[in-house]
């Protein structure tokens, strides 16, 4: 509580994202929670992509499993010299990047990468060959679909994401006024938490502090290494999960 003008007023308290270093980050405002970024990992592009090995592959299917990475796709091929290849994207705004060069970007209706077995389920025909373009810590859902079903596939990795100093989390984290942690992605989740990467938040650390998870596989992650997720969980957009957070949380407040 704070006081103006001698009226008493309520602070917002405080959910942190994690979105990385390097990434663009929305300027999102929350109606009862104040939303800060705190990176804790790093985007870093790959220095050495072969682009004739791309276009001698010849995709006729590429899947875009972040913004991120559609943004430095396309930074490899700016005429677009992969003509009639269909762009499949994971979510809008990774479909937001690609629609610059791609018409009719597909989207699968669950934003994740299970969602995406779906759809190419729906829509490879026995002459297509599917270019997969993720980073290189991926979870390596899609690719494992691709080799079960023995569809002509080449993996791209476009960038990495390293681990960065998390000091910063976890200061803020300690706070009183912190409501909790937004986690969108399993690297993330694994910059946070893992021991091996140096400082980490010890899960008996929480303090009944909420551990939000951008989607079910970010969620599994972090079920994986024994840290409780917080309701809801599902969506695949940071302000659309926010939102959902709000209208869970901000009517008991």
């Amino acid at each position: 509580m704070g006081i103006i003008s001698g009226k008493t007023i309520e602070m917002k308290q405080k959910i942190i994202t994690t979105r990385p270093e390097g990434k663009p980050v929305d300027n999102i405002v929350g109606v009862c929670f104040e939303i800060i970024n705190i990176p804790v990992t790093k985007i870093v592009p790959k220095r050495e992509i072969e682009t004739g090995r791309i276009e001698e592959f010849g995709p006729t299917v590429g899947v875009f499993t972040s913004s991120r990475g559609a943004e430095i796709f396309l930074s490899l091929f700016p005429e677009n010299h992969l003509p009639g290849m269909k762009a499949v994207a994971i979510g809008e705004k990774t479909a937001e990047v690609l629609s610059d060069k791609y018409d009719a970007v597909l989207v699968p209706e669950e934003k994740t990468s299970i969602g995406v077995n779906i759809l190419l389920d729906d829509i490879i025909t026995e002459k297509d060959r599917i270019a997969l373009f993720s980073s290189a810590k991926s979870n390596g859902i899609i690719l494992k679909h691709l080799q079960e079903k023995k569809w002509p596939h080449l993996l791209v990795e476009l960038y990495d994401a390293e681990p960065i100093d998390i000091e910063p989390l976890l200061r803020e984290f300690s706070k009183s006024d912190c409501f909790g942690i937004l986690v969108t992605s399993s690297m993330e989740a694994d910059a946070i938490f893992n021991e091996r990467n140096g400082k980490c938040l010890p899960v008996q650390g929480l303090f009944g502090k909420h551990i939000f998870a951008i989607g079910k596989t970010t969620a599994e992650t972090l079920h994986s290494i024994g840290v409780p997720v917080s309701s809801p969980i599902g969506a695949s957009r940071i302000e659309g999960l926010l939102k959902d957070i709000e209208l869970e949380y901000c009517s008991q407040k």
